[in-house]
C-alpha cells in the first residue's frame, strides 16, 4: 500500500511562560523572535519574528506558528522548510534585533544533521531568551523529502536527474529544437540527436491553415494554395502582377516623391506635383501676404492673415512672473505685487458688513458703553453686553440684566463696630501729615486742622508751652528776638503804625495824612511825614534835582529825553521823537549789533531789526520759538527748516466738488514751486519735478457711522494736469525709518502700501494691500502679506490662488475646522525615490496609542486646551518613522498624523497576507486530515479484503482437498 504524505509551510511552537514571581505571562501584545541555527549553534540559517500575540487570559500558554511571521534571514525567497534541506549549503547571517546582514561563513550540512532552535520573546518590558536552545533532531513533518535517504521505497539511484539527460557522454552537449532523446548503452546516459533523411520515422498526418489546403493528409499528403480573389486569400496571378508593378515603389515613398502623379490638386491645396500651393485652411482663405519674422496666421473673421506674435520671445527672468497684456494686446512677463480687497468675512463673535471696506462688529454690541462698565457675555451666551460695576459690603458686584456675578475682594474689610488692625502701615502720606476721622469711619490724611472741630482744650503757644489762652485788648502777637516765645505788642495812640525796631515790632506815631484828594499819590518827606501830590490831566510824573516829585503836562518838551531800563551791562533805552508822529524805539545799547524794536505809528507797523517796516510786522531775521513746536527761516529758500515765500488763502478742487479754503505755504527753488502745504481741511505735499503724489487728510465731523478717516489721493501727471493711475502704481504708502549705529537715518524698513492692480478708469479701480518688513541682519524689505484685488490673502506668495494661500508652515493653538476635510498634494508626477515601507506592522507595534492631558499650566504660551486627548508620543513615532516627526527651534516635537496613513495601509496588507497564509495552512491541514481518513478507510478495506481472500483461499484449499 502506498502511503499518502503531505507537507506544511510552517512549524508549530508551543509552550508556557511563567514569570520569575511564579505568575504566568498574560500580556496582550507579545512578540517572538525565532532563530534556526546549525547543530553547533554558531551559524544563523534562518530568523523570523512574529508580533502581536495576545496572551491575555492564556495562563501563560502559547501556540505560535514558525513560518507565518516576517523573515529577516535569509535575504532571498525562502520558507522555514528550506532550512532543513541537507543537500545544499546555507549562508550564515549576522543578526541584531530584527535586522540581519550576510556573514562571512557558510554552513554545509551533512545528510544526518539536525538543527538548533533559539527563541526569545518580548513581554512589554524587554526581550527575554527561552533557555536552553531546542535541538531539532528529525525533519519536521517529513517537510523536506528531497533531503531524506529514500523517497518512499526508492533510493536516489532509482531516479533520473535532468542534468543526466543532456551530456557529452551520449553524443550531444545541448539539445536544440526539433531534436529527440537518445540512449547510449555503453555510457548509460541520455543524449539528443537531430532527425535526418533515412534516419527512420513515419509521418502520420499533415495539417495546414488557410489559405493552404491538403489532400491525403495521413498517407501521401499534397499541399496546394488557391489564387487570390476578392473573397479568397491566395497567390498573386500574372494579371495582378502587372497591376501591382505599376504602383508606387518604396523608394518613391521614402523620398516623398509622388512619381507618376499628373493630376491637379483642389480644395485647400491647388496646383500640381511640381507647383503646389496651400490656399486655405479648413476652407478659409489664406492672405496672399506672406508672414514676416515673429508673425503668425490669425483668423480676422474672413481669412487667415499675418499678425504679430504677442507672446514674449524669451522665458521670464524671475520665477513667479505672469503674462500680462498691455493696451495693445502685447503680452509680457511681469511680477504680480498688488491686489484688491473685495470682501472680508468674519466668524462669530465678529460679523462683517461685507464689501471692500466692511465694518466689523462684535455680536450683541451696537454702541459704546458708559463709564465704569465692563464687557461680558450675556445670559444666552450668544453675544456680548456691557455690565455695570457696583460695590457692596466686602464685595464687588458685576451686574447685568438678569443676574449678577459676585467677586470677593482681595483685602480683609472690617465692618464690625470696633475693628482692630495689627501692624497697620499707611502709604501715600506726605511728610508731616496726620490722619484724622473725616466722619462715617473714614480716615483721611492732610496738613490742615480745623480748630473749631479738630482741636479741644488749650493750644500751647510756644515749644515749652506758656499755657496762655488770651491777651490784652487791641494788641498784636509777635515772637521774641530768639523766636522761642510769643509776646503781645500793645498800641495806645489812635493812628499809630506798626513798625519794626532793632528790639522788635512797635507802634509808631509817625504822621500820615488823614485824608487825600482824588487822583493824589502819596510820597514821603522828612521825619516820616507822608504827603499827597495832586495830578493834572495828561501829566507826566517827574522829579527835580532834589528828588522831589511833581507832575508836568505832556505839552512840555520833556519827551525828547529817554528812559533807561534796568538790564544787563549799560541797559537798554526806550526813546522817541519830539512830535506825535515820531517812532518809539527800544534800543539794545549793550549789543555790538543793535537789535532795535521800532514802533511806527504810520499804519501801526512794527519792525524788528528793520528800520522801515512795510507790513504790520516786519522781521529782519529768523523767527524762533523755544516751545520746540516751530522754527523756521523766512525768505531763505533752500534752508533746512520750514521755509515760506508766501502765505495766502487758497482753495483747490480735488474731486467734482470744491474743498474749503485754507492757507498755502510754499518755497521756490530756482523759480519753481518745490513743496506746498495747504492748511485747512486738507494737507498737500508735492513737487513740480516729480509726478503728482498728493496726500489729503480729512476730518469729517458729521454724525455718521464711519467715524474719522484718512484719505489718500493719487494721480499721475502734475497737480494742474492730472493723469489716471496705472497698474502697479503705489497710490499710498506708510513707511517707517530708524536712526542706526552708523549715525544716520536708514532706508524705510517697514511699509504698508496700496497698489493699483489695473489701469484705473471710471468703472475699474482694482487694488491690493501690501505689507513689507525687513528681516534681522538685512536692510532689504520683502513682501510678507498681500491682500489681492479678489480678496485672496497671500503669505509667502505674491500671487495667492486661494482665499488664504500660505507658502510655508502654519501654527494654531486651536482647532483647524473644515467641513470638507484637508487635502494633501500626492501626485506621482511630483515624486521620486518611491519605495514601499519595510516592516510596517512591526514598526507600528512599537508605537503606543495613548490618552493624555496637556500640561497647559506649565506651557501657557502654547494655548493648550483642557480636553482629554487621544494620540501618540512623538519620540516613539520618531524611532520608527522619523519622516513623520518635526522638531521646532526649541527642540519640541510634533507628529504629522496624516503621514501615519501610509504605514497603516501597508500594515493592513501585511496582516491580510498573514491571514491568507493561515487560511492556506488550515486548508492544507484539512486536506491532510482528509487524506489520513482516506488512508485509514483504505487500510480498513485492505484488511477486510485480506480477510476475505484468506477465507477464499481456505475454502479453495478445503474443496481441493
Amino acid at each position: 500500500m502506498a502511503v499518502v504524505a503531505a507537507t506544511s509551510t510552517s512549524l508549530t511552537y508551543q509552550g508556557r511562560i511563567v514569570k520569575t514571581d511564579g505568575t504566568p505571562l498574560q500580556y496582550a501584545n507579545v512578540s517572538f523572535l525565532f532563530q534556526i541555527k546549525d547543530p553547533s549553534g554558531a551559524c544563523v540559517i534562518y530568523q523570523e519574528h512574529v508580533t502581536g500575540i495576545n496572551m491575555s487570559g492564556s495562563n501563560g500558554v502559547f501556540d505560535v506558528p514558525i513560518g507565518m511571521g516576517t523573515i529577516s534571514w535569509p535575504a532571498g525567497p525562502a520558507t522555514v522548510i528550506d532550512v532543513f534541506n541537507n543537500s545544499s549549503a546555507a549562508a550564515c547571517g549576522v543578526c541584531s534585533g530584527y535586522t540581519c546582514t550576510a556573514g562571512s561563513s557558510t554552513y554545509t550540512p551533512l545528510a544526518s544533521d539536525g538543527r538548533v532552535l533559539s527563541v526569545s520573546f518580548h513581554d512589554g518590558q524587554g526581550w527575554k531568551a527561552i533557555t536552553p536552545d531546542t535541538a531539532i533532531r528529525a525533519v519536521p513533518l517529513a517537510g523536506y523529502a528531497r533531503s531524506a535517504q529514500k523517497l518512499g521505497p526508492y533510493a536516489a539511484s532509482d531516479f533520473l536527474i535532468k542534468s543526466d539527460i543532456n551530456n557529452s557522454g551520449a553524443g550531444s552537449v545541448s539539445c536544440n529544437g526539433g531534436q529527440f532523446l537518445t540512449w547510449d548503452a555503453s555510457t548509460l546516459k541520455f543524449g539528443c540527436a537531430s532527425v535526418s533523411a533515412g534516419a527512420g520515422g513515419t509521418v502520420t498526418t499533415v495539417s495546414v491553415g488557410s489559405p493552404l489546403a491538403v489532400t491525403n493528409a495521413s498517407t501521401t499528403p499534397h499541399i496546394t494554395i488557391p489564387a487570390a480573389s476578392s473573397s479568397q486569400n491566395g497567390y498573386l496571378t500574372s494579371t495582378d502582377w502587372a497591376t501591382f508593378n505599376g504602383k508606387l515603389s518604396a523608394s518613391d515613398l521614402a523620398s516623398q516623391n509622388a512619381a507618376g502623379f499628373t493630376g491637379a490638386l483642389s480644395g485647400d491645396v491647388s496646383g500640381n506635383q511640381s507647383s503646389t500651393s496651400v490656399d486655405k485652411i479648413k476652407g478659409v482663405a489664406i492672405s496672399a501676404t506672406a508672414p514676416s519674422t515673429n508673425q503668425v496666421l490669425q483668423y480676422n473673421g474672413s481669412s487667415w492673415a499675418p499678425s504679430p506674435l504677442r507672446l514674449p520671445a524669451a522665458a521670464p527672468s524671475v520665477s513667479g512672473q505672469a503674462l500680462v497684456a498691455d493696451t495693445t494686446g502685447v503680452l509680457s512677463w511681469q511680477s504680480l505685487n498688488s491686489g484688491t480687497v473685495t470682501a472680508v468675512n468674519a466668524t462669530s463673535p465678529l460679523s462683517s458688513s461685507g464689501g471692500a471696506t466692511p465694518t466689523l462688529s462684535l455680536a450683541g454690541l451696537s454702541s459704546l458703553g458708559s463709564a465704569h462698565q465692563i464687557l461680558g457675555m450675556n445670559n444666552a451666551a450668544n453675544g456680548y453686553e456691557y455690565k455695570s460695576l457696583s460695590g457692596t459690603s466686602n464685595q464687588i458686584s458685576v451686574s447685568h440684566g438678569a443676574n449678577s456675578i459676585t467677586l470677593s475682594t482681595p483685602q480683609n474689610i472690617h465692618n464690625a463696630a470696633s475693628p482692630t488692625f495689627a501692624g497697620l502701615t499707611l502709604s501715600g502720606m506726605s511728610s508731616g501729615g496726620f490722619v484724622k476721622n473725616s466722619g462715617g469711619g473714614v480716615l483721611s490724611g492732610g496738613h490742615s486742622v480745623a480748630l473749631s472741630s479738630d482741636v479741644s482744650g488749650s493750644l500751647p503757644l510756644a515749644n515749652g508751652g506758656t499755657g496762655a489762652t488770651s491777651f490784652s485788648g487791641s494788641s498784636v502777637i509777635a515772637s521774641n528776638s530768639g523766636g522761642t516765645a510769643l509776646t503781645t505788642v500793645a498800641g495806645t495812640v489812635n493812628g499809630s503804625v506798626l513798625q519794626h525796631t532793632p528790639t522788635g515790632p512797635a507802634f509808631s506815631t509817625a504822621s500820615f495824612p488823614s485824608t487825600t484828594s482824588i487822583h493824589q499819590i502819596l510820597y514821603s518827606s522828612a521825619n516820616n511825614v507822608v504827603g499827597g501830590l495832586a495830578t493834572a490831566n495828561d501829566s507826566v510824573l517827574l522829579t527835580n534835582s532834589s528828588g522831589a516829585p511833581s507832575f508836568l503836562a505832556k505839552s512840555s518838551d520833556h519827551f525828547s529825553q529817554y528812559a533807561l531800563l534796568a538790564g544787563r551791562g549799560a541797559g537798554q533805552t526806550l526813546y522817541g521823537g519830539t512830535t506825535s508822529g515820531a517812532d518809539l524805539t527800544l534800543h539794545a545799547s549793550s549789543d555790538a549789533t543793535k537789535g532795535d524794536i521800532l514802533l511806527n505809528p504810520s499804519g501801526g507797523r512794527v519792525g524788528v531789526r528793520h528800520t522801515n517796516p512795510t507790513a504790520p510786522l516786519t522781521v529782519g531775521g529768523d523767527i524762533h520759538t523755544h516751545s520746540g513746536k516751530f522754527a523756521g527761516y523766512m525768505n531763505n529758500a533752500g534752508g533746512n527748516a520750514f521755509e515760506a515765500a508766501s502765505i495766502e488763502p487758497y482753495a483747490d478742487s480735488l474731486t467734482s466738488g470744491t474743498e474749503s479754503s485754507g492757507l498755502r505755504f510754499w518755497t521756490r527753488v530756482s523759480g519753481a514751486v518745490n513743496n506746498v502745504m495747504d492748511l485747512g481741511s486738507r494737507i498737500y505735499a508735492w513737487t513740480t519735478v516729480e509726478q503728482f503724489s498728493g496726500y489729503t487728510v480729512h476730518n469729517h465731523a458729521s454724525n455718521n457711522a464711519n467715524g474719522h478717516q484718512m484719505e489718500f489721493y493719487k494721480s499721475r501727471g502734475t497737480h494742474t494736469a492730472r493723469q489716471p493711475v496705472v497698474a502697479n502704481d503705489n497710490y499710498f504708502a506708510i513707511v517707517g525709518s530708524t536712526y542706526h549705529s552708523g549715525n544716520a537715518w536708514g532706508s524705510p524698513s517697514i511699509l504698508l502700501a496700496g497698489v493699483a492692480t489695473e489701469n484705473h478708469t471710471a468703472t475699474g479701480a482694482g487694488s491690493a494691500f501690501v505689507f513689507q518688513t525687513t528681516a534681522n541682519g538685512t536692510t532689504t524689505r520683502a513682501n510678507r502679506l498681500i491682500i489681492q484685488h479678489n480678496g485672496y490673502v497671500g503669505i509667502g506668495t505674491n500671487g495667492p490662488s486661494y482665499p488664504l494661500h500660505v507658502v510655508g508652515d502654519t501654527y494654531t493653538s486651536g482647532y483647524y475646522r473644515s467641513p470638507n476635510g484637508a487635502i494633501q498634494t500626492s501626485d506621482e508626477r511630483f515624486k521620486r525615490n518611491i519605495a514601499t515601507i519595510n516592516n510596517p506592522l512591526e514598526k507600528l507595534l512599537e508605537i503606543r496609542g495613548v490618552t493624555y492631558d496637556w500640561r497647559a499650566q506649565e506651557f501657557p504660551d502654547k494655548k493648550f486646551n483642557e480636553r482629554h486627548q487621544l494620540g501618540v508620543i512623538a519620540q516613539e513615532v520618531e524611532k520608527q518613522f522619523p519622516e513623520a516627526v518635526i522638531t521646532d527651534n526649541e527642540g519640541y516635537k510634533s507628529v504629522q498624523y496624516t503621514a501615519l496613513v501610509a504605514p497603516l495601509i501597508e500594515a493592513i496588507k501585511t496582516l491580510y497576507q498573514k491571514l491568507n497564509i493561515m487560511d492556506q495552512d488550515k486548508a492544507s491541514k484539512a486536506e491532510l486530515e482528509a487524506a489520513n481518513k482516506e488512508i485509514l478507510r483504505l487500510q480498513q478495506e485492505n484488511t477486510e479484503l485480506k480477510m476475505r481472500m484468506e477465507k477464499v483461499e481456505k475454502a479453495l484449499l478445503s474443496g481441493h482437498g
